[in-house]
């Protein structure tokens, strides 16, 4: 909400804004449309009875402006005359004039107080004793000029008062706009708030004092706004509802969803003219209707999620009554969790009369009753990529044997181990909360974790060429899927970051050394598209992230023509709105392939997997894991966590109780 000092300024544009419309009706009045008059000067010290003057001279709706200083009002002075302070009062005359309009003719007047001092309130008696109400910051009448009475002007006139010491306390967001700018004016309220009740009536007049400093002297501009509009001779009735939103066609969770009910004529709960408030206005029922996903990729998502609301015939949700004004109700409605559909109003239960008694009675009537527009307006959910997904896989455990994995010597301390290990997904592979990564239009969702394992996998050698891309995909798998709900799990892989990545940062796939030399390579490497062993090329076979069939072991030696795949993964390359989702996770294996060829025309073959690349700095990237030397047969030992790629249905989401992200049902 904007306190008073920025509400001040948002005026500027609103005053500027009636001084051109002035000028374009001081233009035009030679034509009867609009005219007005300024204020009469002030002369020997007395001040005259100020008037402004609206014509309305042509049947249909006319919308005129002007501007009301108080200074130029003042009835009593006792200082400078063209300043408001506290002590001072006044008054100032509104006169309409319909004269030689061939109708009757309905005026509405706007009064746009937000200027006005904290203290100064307005009266519509000169003994000050009937104060008019403001609401939103606006004093608003209306009336009507009969036809008979059409040739004679109506005054109305207006009352003001700034009491000097006011024993009332200002309202807490009136105090809490000033605490920044008023010297000590948060202490006396807190000492207020500390105070007995003899104490707080002099510690009002202290606050009321403070604030009565601060404004005086300011210069009090009123917009006024008078609106003519030709009687309506038709049958009183409903125009119909209308969007008043100002956000888009669509709406998420929490987004306000404002309309309202319109109607040919000024309306009132009763037939004694009973203002309507939230206690007697008709009821508005809205419910939802399945959406329409054409066009619409985060729609698409949402109406797959099975949460649309269905209700019983007759039954909805109540809409939220704002406020009444002359010819309607405003509305409003909060998008609630799960809600997806089209917003439709369902029912209207009530009553409202014009100033005739004449009456409009809602019973259980369905908007199609009523003449004008339905709200169509889209509730979508609110998933989308970074989302965060609570997710818990059933208990389970994976163990490998490790000779699977590593084979032959590396270092003199890194030794090829055997036996088995296992990995345990509530403890050293506990993964419980997730990021969405990818939606895509048919509904299926891929989930990353937020966190890499603690636990991982060692892989070395030609064993872990041959098997590192199968074992770590099946440990994925069993480790953090569901099959019971069928939700799937795997490690991520080099696709899966390709498809995030901008610009052709992997141009350097499978290409080729210049020249077929005999070495030593894994066997899983036989099975490869595209490998050329014996001159020969593969011309089908496992891409890099195929996990391939069986455990196969060791290495054999052929002349094998070396080349390299694919180049590093920098993520200073990936769209930006991954690169976190995939950075500071820890350093986790990338279940693919990958080889490089050295200057010994041997290739290092390897596993991809999360690093850092050293060059004008440190980068975050997806690098070849080497694990076997075709040149030397040399083994390398390396050690990742895993990093699961879950993917299940949109569908099977829903936001969670805390409203903190979202969960699996």
């Amino acid at each position: 909400m904007k306190t008073k000092e920025e509400k001040k300024k948002s005026n500027l544009g609103f005053m500027l804004l009636v001084i051109l419309l002035i000028s374009v009706f001081l233009c035009i009045s030679s034509f009867g449309i609009a005219t007005w008059a300024r204020y009469r000067s002030i002369t020997g010290g007395n001040v005259e009875a100020q008037i402004a003057k609206w014509s309305f001279k042509v049947n249909g709706e006319e919308e005129q402006f002007a501007d009301i200083n108080l200074a130029d009002t003042i009835d009593f002075t006792n200082v400078t005359i063209d300043k408001v302070a506290p002590g001072t009062y006044g008054s100032f005359d509104l006169e309409i004039d319909a004269s030689g309009s061939e109708v009757s003719l309905d005026y509405y007047i706007d009064i746009d107080v937000t200027e006005k001092p904290t203290n100064l309130a307005f009266y519509s008696d000169s003994l000050f004793q009937n104060k008019l109400n403001i609401v939103n910051n606006k004093i608003e009448f209306e009336d009507e000029i009969l036809l008979p009475n059409i040739n004679t002007p109506v005054t109305k006139t207006i009352y003001w008062k700034w009491d000097y010491r006011t024993e009332n306390l200002p309202s807490e967001e009136i105090l809490q706009g000033y605490y920044s700018s008023i010297d000590g004016l948060e202490v006396l309220v807190n000492e207020y708030n500390n105070a007995t009740a003899q104490q707080q009536q002099e510690i009002v007049l202290k606050i009321n004092d403070k604030i009565d400093t601060y404004e005086q002297g300011e210069e009090v501009i009123l917009p006024v706004i008078i609106k003519g509009i030709q009687k309506y001779t038709g049958e009183f009735s409903a125009k119909g509802i209308h969007i008043t939103s100002s956000t888009s066609n669509e709406y998420m969770k929490n987004d306000e969803v404002t309309f309202s009910l319109e109607f040919t004529e000024s309306i009132f709960a009763d037939t004694n003219q009973t203002q309507i408030t939230s206690s007697n206005a008709p009821v508005v029922m809205i419910d939802f209707e399945e959406i329409t996903t054409a066009n619409n990729p985060v729609a698409k998502v949402a109406s797959l999620m099975n949460t649309q609301i269905t209700l019983a015939e007759g039954s909805g949700k109540q809409a939220t009554f704002v406020s009444a004004e002359r010819n309607k109700i405003n509305y409003k409605y909060v998008i609630q969790k799960g809600e997806v559909g089209k917003l439709k109003i369902v029912e209207i239960s009530g009553s409202v009369f014009n100033k005739s008694g004449d009456e409009i009675q809602f019973d259980n009537t369905s908007i199609v009753e009523i003449k004008g527009e339905n709200i169509d307006v889209k509730a979508a959910l609110e998933l989308q990529v970074g989302s965060r997904v609570y997710y818990t896989p059933p208990t389970a455990t994976y163990t490998y044997d490790r000779a699977n994995l590593q084979s032959s010597k590396g270092t003199e301390s890194d030794y090829a181990q055997t036996g088995t290990d296992t990995l345990h997904n509530t403890s050293d592979c506990k993964i419980t909360e997730w990021n969405v990564f990818e939606i895509g239009e048919d509904g299926n969702v891929k989930l990353i974790p937020v966190k890499s394992t603690t636990g991982g996998i060692y892989l070395m050698g030609a064993n872990g060429y041959n098997n590192g891309v199968k074992i770590i995909n099946e440990a994925c798998s069993i480790l953090f899927s569901n099959s019971e709900k069928n939700i799937t799990a795997r490690s991520i892989c080099y696709e899966d970051i390709k498809r995030v990545m901008h610009g052709n940062e992997d141009k350097n796939y499978h290409q080729y050394f210049d020249s077929a030399v005999t070495r030593k390579y894994p066997k899983r490497y036989a099975e490869e598209y595209k490998s050329i062993i014996k001159g020969v090329e593969r011309s089908n076979g496992l891409n890099i992230s195929d996990s391939g069939t069986g455990i196969l072991t060791g290495y054999s030696s052929a002349s094998i023509k070396p080349y390299e795949y694919p180049s590093e993964i920098w993520f200073k390359n990936v769209d930006e709105k991954y690169k976190d989702l995939l950075s500071n996770r820890g350093n986790y294996w990338v279940a693919s392939r990958c080889a490089e060829y050295n200057s010994e025309n041997a290739t290092n073959f390897g596993i991809m997997k999360k690093g850092t690349i050293n060059s004008d700095k440190v980068y975050d990237a997806i690098v070849r894991g080497g694990l076997f030397d075709s040149y030397d047969t040399w083994s390398f030992k390396k050690w990742g966590a895993l990093f699961p790629v879950v993917e299940l249905n949109a569908s099977q989401l829903q936001e969670n109780e805390e409203e903190t992200g979202w969960e699996v049902k």
